[in-house]
């Protein structure tokens, strides 16, 4: 599913290269056309902490975001 930019998502797994539990809110800031060498798209996502305050930005696969 491709998500619109600025949509609140969550992290469908746990990302340990950079400490983030699965369900760690995030926010859609830009999005990646599929490339030819995996045909998944990618988003630079926005972290946020459990109190709303942003940490990080990151580059993640389609697959390992949800919709929150």
């Amino acid at each position: 599913m491709t998500y619109p930019l600025f949509t609140r998502v969550v992290l469908a797994e746990r990302l340990p290269q950079y400490s983030l539990p699965a369900g760690t809110p995030c926010t859609i800031i830009e999005y990646f056309e599929p490339t030819s060498e995996d045909n998944e798209a990618r988003y630079e996502v926005e972290i946020f902490d459990r109190l709303g305050n942003p940490l990080d930005a990151i580059m993640v696969r389609e697959s390992q975001v949800a919709a929150a």
